[in-house]
């Protein structure tokens, strides 16, 4: 025979009281969403999503549904903590904070990225796009946009900009921007528009950005309302070699654990390519 609900709840919050103090770890909500017979354990947390995924299978494995029996072992991706966020969170709360448009006959987030209409269904779980852009973003751009578009609907804060840059790679975490195959293309973009800033301009408009006055050239890209990326470049001369740079917003992490800041950087790196 299942445990009650009460008793449950109980049980999470010994486990929550004993352990996730000391660990350092800090619990905003939890879900208990009762089956049939077996609870599914939906915990959110205010941490990035590498950390979530590294304790949320041990917190849920410590609870049990049946008396002497474990919980069937089950692991939730960042996807789906990512919809969990979204879910528990009133539309009218996230559109504000998010600054993102809700229909409410339609059930779905409306969101400008890159200046195109990205759909978020939170009745289907689906992220849809009527935009060419929109569905490179969603299908060609591998798993970078789709993850960090659930994180910023549920993490995204109603703040100003700070109006100053800084380097990603300077955030609490950054160093994960200088290893192997985490780190930027941006000579890429260097070699690319080397000599062709009309094109990078050109691209620019393509993707919803605003020309800026840095560098060589610069462009302002929006792949959130409220997290703003800028690239800039600087000319090949006779002692160093092109070079691109970006940059973001000062309150980025406000909006985005840093791994998340990572998928949107690559992101805006890749729509220029």
């Amino acid at each position: 025979m299942s445990t009650a609900p009460s008793d449950f709840c109980f049980a999470a919050e010994k486990i929550f009281a004993a352990g996730l103090a000391e660990s350092g770890i800090s619990p905003v909500k939890y879900m208990v969403c009762w089956g049939e017979y077996v609870p599914d354990v939906v915990l959110i947390w205010d941490n990035p999503v590498m950390e979530v995924a590294n304790h949320v299978h041990a917190i849920q494995k410590s609870l049990s549904y049946e008396k002497g029996e474990e919980m069937p072992e089950i692991v939730l991706s960042a996807n789906q903590l990512a919809w969990a966020l979204i879910a528990e969170r009133e539309p009218s709360i996230i559109s504000k904070q998010a600054d993102v448009t809700y229909d409410f006959n339609a059930q779905k987030y409306i969101m400008q990225c890159f200046g195109q209409d990205i759909f978020v269904d939170i009745s289907s779980y689906t992220i849809t796009s009527d935009s060419p852009l929109g569905n490179k973003l969603l299908h060609g751009l591998g798993y970078f946009f789709d993850l960090a578009a659930l994180w910023y609907l549920g993490t995204a804060k109603n703040v100003p900009l700070a109006g100053r840059m800084i380097s990603p790679a300077s955030l609490s975490g950054g160093e994960i921007f200088q290893r192997g195959s985490h780190v930027l293309p941006l000579y890429q973009i260097a070699a690319k528009y080397d000599g062709d800033y009309a094109g990078f301009y050109k691209r620019g408009e393509e993707v919803g950005g605003q020309r800026m006055e840095y560098g060589d050239a610069a462009l302002r890209l929006f792949p959130f309302p409220r997290v703003p990326v800028t690239i800039i470049l600087w000319e090949a001369d006779e002692e160093f070699p092109a070079r691109a740079d970006m940059f973001f917003d000062a309150t980025c992490e406000k909006h985005l654990p840093t791994d998340v800041v990572w998928s949107t950087a690559m992101t805006s790196a890749l729509v220029l390519l």
